[in-house]
């Protein structure tokens, strides 16, 4: 709510996107997070032709029911559309 960055592991959520490892991607850059196969899948909306997914085993998220409340919670999306 304060606008700082929850660790889910080496997986980070806050009001501005997500960050993984040296890696960070912001809300309006996201098309989507889906759990597929036994993992976290988050989609750009860039040509998909050249970008790939970010992805990452759900076993490697700690408290993996909680990230997926908190990044589907308009609050953590704020200034974005859905």
């Amino acid at each position: 709510q304060r606008g700082e960055t929850v660790a889910f592991g080496a997986l980070g959520v806050s009001q501005r996107g997500l960050t993984y490892e040296d890696k960070a991607i912001a809300w309006s850059e996201v098309d989507r997070v889906e759990m597929l196969n036994g993992s976290v899948v988050v989609r750009k909306k860039t040509d998909r032709l050249f970008s790939l997914p970010l992805v990452i085993k759900a076993a490697e998220i700690p408290n993996l029911s909680v990230f997926l409340a908190l990044i589907r919670q308009p609050d953590t999306r704020q200034g974005t559309q859905r």
